[in-house]
């Protein structure tokens, strides 16, 4: 296990060229531990399991197709070949590999049993799982949740030995949940995203006030080596929006795609990164700026908007925690635009109103949302929430509010209160900054 983080270091020399700039590997193989999963990980699992009288959950990745099965089983290397892991409710976990990727799985705890041809992975699949009726895969229970990571052809082969396969949503929704060095893993990632959207800012700054052209990819390089100097990692590179490309909330500017910031644009920085230590989370930064004097009332109304909807969320939250109800995923996802509605703006939101904050960027654990799909899982204490409402109108701009918070025993604790107010880059000695509630 890593030790204490220390509190945020000068940054360290960059790593040789030859190292992809500031991307994580995907999948990150061997990363996150070394020996996991842990004992303790392990009886957790199966705690759960007997809770939703479920016999096991098998985990499965042929060529890193499945996010959730590496970062529970990690093996050292790579693989070539399909694996099996079965976590039991009771008894050793089983590992189905081929002998050729053993070696891979040398530190992974349990049963051994290799396969050499497909003509045998069949028959010991269905040995290991003799006696077996209920288990948990990494399927989606609904179109209303579309988690599948396998395909039909593992799926027939599940059932023709004999078992039902049921959605391991909620398992992989404890697996998210923050270990006791996560907080300050989080403030560090979050305290030198800070300095690296500073320094973004400061060259959109000079490059418009000297009247100099600045594509938007060129700040995101800029953002991207300054968070691989300062030893941080994301597969989740910085994204620069500027003028009507804020409009697409997904937007990241390439070569080929990239607008040319101008004076009076709206701007939208996106980062998203994490330390270099094992299972530490992404921390995320998203600021919203204007490349002029006086925020437009339009652009000003849409941010008061989407900053008052953000805490209509955590509200609701906090009272569920209050009153020991459970609330679930959609209706946090449901509080936020209900706000954006009552300031006819329900359908300029576009996107789920958050996520959680996990070693992979954005994750396969808890989504707030009743957009996309509707999340249906229980929010749980232990985990850590990006709540990011954003207002969009197509072909003008977009904006967003962020924070961060982590749900506790009895509260809610808020990491990062996020950009209180859209920020004006060129105020006039008389111009005041417009802030609509």
């Amino acid at each position: 296990m890593a030790s204490p983080l220390p509190p945020p270091p000068p940054p360290p020399p960059k790593p040789a060229k030859a190292q992809r700039p500031g991307l994580a590997s995907a999948p990150i193989y061997g990363l996150l531990s070394a020996s996991f999963p842990t004992d303790e990980a392990l009886r957790e699992i199966k705690g759960l399991l007997q809770v939703a009288r479920l016999d096991g959950w098998l985990l499965t990745d042929l060529r890193g197709d499945n996010p959730t099965a590496l970062d529970l089983v990690r093996p050292a290397r790579p693989t070539e070949r399909r694996w099996f892991y079965l976590v039991p409710t009771r008894g050793e976990p089983v590992l189905v590999a081929h002998v050729g990727d053993a070696a891979a799985f040398t530190a992974v705890p349990g049963k051994r049993v290799a396969y050499a041809t497909w003509r045998d992975l069949g028959p010991s699949l269905k040995a290991t799982l003799k006696g077996r009726r209920r288990l948990a895969m990494e399927n989606g229970a609904s179109l209303a949740l579309p988690s599948t990571r396998i395909d039909s052809a593992v799926a027939d082969a599940v059932r023709a030995a004999g078992a039902q396969v049921f959605s391991s949503g909620d398992l992989r929704l404890q697996r998210a949940r923050w270990d006791g060095r996560a907080r300050e893993q989080h403030k560090l990632a979050l305290f030198h995203l800070g300095k690296v959207r500073d320094e973004a800012l400061e060259m959109i700054i000079q490059h418009l006030g000297e009247g100099q052209p600045l594509h938007e990819v060129t700040v995101e390089k800029a953002m991207l080596r300054s968070l691989r100097a300062r030893g941080l990692e994301t597969d989740a590179p910085p994204a620069v929006a500027a003028g009507r490309n804020t409009a697409v909330p997904g937007y990241v500017a390439t070569v080929a795609r990239t607008g040319v910031i101008q004076p009076e644009d709206v701007i939208v920085l996106r980062l998203a990164a994490r330390v270099r230590a094992p299972g530490a989370p992404y921390a995320v930064v998203t600021h919203v700026a204007y490349a002029g004097t006086r925020v437009p009332e339009k652009v000003a109304r849409a941010y008061a908007a989407a900053r008052a909807a953000g805490p209509a969320a955590v509200a609701l939250l906090r009272e569920r925690l209050a009153r020991r109800q459970p609330v679930r995923a959609w209706e946090l996802d449901a509080a936020a635009r209900k706000v954006l509605l009552s300031r006819g703006l329900g359908d300029r939101a576009l996107h789920p109103t958050g996520h959680a904050l996990e070693p992979r960027f954005p994750g396969t654990g808890l989504s707030l949302d009743d957009y996309d799909q509707r999340d249906e899982r229980v929010v749980q204490r232990g985990l850590a929430l990006r709540v990011s409402p954003g207002v969009y109108f197509a072909g003008e701009f977009g904006v967003r509010a962020e924070r961060a918070i982590l749900i506790g025993e009895k509260d809610v604790e808020e990491l990062d209160p996020g950009q209180t107010r859209l920020n004006v880059l060129f105020p006039g000695p008389t111009a005041e900054l417009m802030e609509l509630e």
